[in-house]
């Protein structure tokens, strides 16, 4: 059977040429964003709060095994286009997030891309 179709948020004009993508990854949830190098992460925690219908408080995003920080932009986190973001949820009625599992993650994005037949 078909397999849904991955939300893609473009935060800039396709064809920018400073345009890179970027995917977030969540348990069985995929995410891509086109966005420009000089962006700040909170912008995409805030557009993933929108479509997860959750408070952007409630997420974290983490990159290379480092929690990003929401100020900062891609560009000063060394956050590349075709970078694999893994979004982790804050756990209800609890101060404490998702565990992070990274091995979990490059599996998940490499059974993925088999699965729609990318590279």
């Amino acid at each position: 059977r078909p397999q849904p179709r991955a939300p893609a948020m473009a935060l800039i004009k396709h064809g920018d040429p400073d345009a890179m993508h970027v995917v977030v990854k969540r348990r069985n949830q995929t995410f891509f964003f086109l966005v420009r190098p000089e962006e700040k992460l909170g912008t995409i925690i805030s557009m993933l709060a929108k479509v997860l219908s959750r408070k952007s408080d409630t997420m974290k995003l983490v990159f290379k095994d480092m929690q990003m920080d929401p100020d900062a932009s891609l560009k000063d986190q060394q956050v590349t286009s075709g970078s694999v973001l893994e979004l982790l949820l804050k756990i209800e009625g609890r101060e404490d997030f998702e565990d992070y599992k990274a091995d979990d993650l490059v599996a998940a994005h490499a059974a993925f891309q088999a699965n729609s037949g990318s590279s």
